[in-house]
């Protein structure tokens, strides 16, 4: 049963966002259908429309390529239309990463978002709080005034944030700030940036009222990223790329949620990175790279109610990078060309309504692991085959190489892997079944 319909971009949608009866969409597309709209486009559940000549256009030269120069976030602010990511032109004027569209034309402030070196700046996303908007990504300006990849605007003039500083020591090093949240009365940030070799401040962070400070051990770990932070049933969740394979101190595999005192998990999470999710009707929904959600099958996107994870039992041939509501009906954008046995390119609606193919136990993680004794792997080391001992069901077995990557992924129906064809050396592998995950640790002889 196919629940997805088709709209047409020539590249991805990354970004949506849903403001009063429209929805408007934002990425590195020149076309929709046969219509040149470059860059940012709304949408009225009938008709797609461009913003002027959109973004990275001159007005007169069609066909220049969106596609090295991305829209990543729109929003509304007061009565304008605010977008940002990595561009220099908006209509025919340079803007520099950041533009205000005023129901007319659009408009620059001053020199825009700046970066190291005199070049424009990349806006990574929006967040309004407090009645005050909020830009962050990659920047050491904006309109001329000093930030660190962090700012906001009061409707008149744009600051840094709290003096929001470059962490690393390291020379030539940028704060990549991915999101924001206020929770708690305190406002976090998460991104890619890390103090090292201190790693007092490692991936997210908080202002405390005084200072920058670390939340929990923060997340470590090698190639890792904190993407998306949202507020849901009263605890900040984040998600990114992470993994407890990794560092057993991460919040989670991909996702994890924060009370204020401790990281705790969402059931086993998913199976790679998650790159954007949104709470609609007290559900968590994620899209991104993955195969796998509470160790169920979830291709590139699931959902999650507090206590199980849902898929909606997809074949896609790309990642999902962008999900919204529009009307109650979910959007998705990314790189695909492919879904079920549709050619369907760059976004997508659903319509099956509250439809779900497949859904983990309510049982938690917790339940696995207080078994964790039990399970072993034998022999270790081992050169052509290991055997896991102490799991009674099918579970998804993930081996994952000492640098975190995942190299083999195989349904065991017996508890028996081969192994013949990987190098020597050590290896983690994470076992996942309807009741949760364990990881445990081998070594190829």
């Amino acid at each position: 049963m196919d629940h997805f319909v088709a709209e047409l971009l020539d590249q991805f949608a990354r970004n949506f966002h849903s403001i009063g009866d429209e929805l408007y969409f934002g990425g590195n597309f020149t076309k929709f259908n046969t219509d040149t709209i470059v860059g940012v486009a709304k949408w009225n559940g009938l008709d797609m429309s461009t913003l002027g000549c959109g973004i990275q256009w001159n007005c007169t030269t069609p066909g220049i390529s969106g596609s090295i120069n991305p829209v990543y976030s729109i929003i509304r602010f007061g009565n304008n239309i605010f977008v940002t990511g990595s561009f220099d032109q908006a209509g025919n004027k340079t803007v520099n990463g950041l533009t205000m569209w005023d129901g007319n034309s659009w408009n620059n402030f001053g020199t825009g978002l700046k970066t190291w070196g005199g070049y424009w700046g990349t806006g990574l996303g929006f967040k309004v709080i407090d009645n005050e908007l909020y830009v962050f990504g990659v920047f050491d300006s904006i309109n001329g005034n000093a930030c660190n990849s962090l700012a906001k605007f009061n409707g008149t003039t744009w600051v840094s944030v709290y003096n929001f500083p470059i962490f690393s020591s390291m020379i030539g090093y940028h704060n990549q700030v991915y999101d924001i949240a206020k929770y708690n009365d305190q406002l976090y940030v998460c991104g890619n940036f890390d103090n090292y070799p201190l790693m007092t401040i490692s991936y997210i962070t908080k202002w405390d009222g005084n200072n920058w400070v670390n939340v929990g051990n923060g997340i470590n770990g090698g190639i890792i990223d904190a993407r998306r932070m949202v507020v849901y049933k009263d605890e900040l969740v984040v998600a990114g790329r992470f993994s407890k394979t990794i560092n057993p101190t991460n919040p989670g595999e991909n996702i994890g949620k924060w009370d204020g005192t401790q990281w705790t998990e969402l059931g086993s999470g998913v199976d790679e990175i998650i790159w954007d999710m949104k709470v609609h009707n007290d559900t968590l929904y994620v899209c991104g790279a993955f195969q796998h959600a509470g160790g169920i099958p979830a291709n590139k996107l699931a959902r999650w109610d507090g206590s199980k994870w849902c898929g909606y039992g997809i074949t896609i041939n790309n990642v999902i990078v962008a999900l919204d509501f529009y009307h109650d009906t979910l959007y998705i954008g990314g790189g695909f060309n492919y879904l079920n046995s549709d050619s369907i390119w760059g976004v997508a609606k659903w319509t099956g309504g509250n439809y779900v193919d497949t859904c983990s136990s309510t049982i938690g993680i917790e339940q696995i692991e207080n078994q964790q004794q039990l399970i072993s792997i034998y022999p270790n080391p081992a050169t052509n085959a290991i055997y896991i001992l102490g799991i009674t069901t099918n579970a998804i077995a993930e081996v994952y190489d000492i640098s975190g990557k995942l190299i083999l992924t195989r349904k065991l129906l017996i508890p028996q892997l081969d192994i013949s064809a990987l190098a020597q050396g050590m290896y983690f592998i994470k076992l996942c079944t309807k009741e949760g995950s364990v990881v445990r640790k081998f070594v190829k002889e």
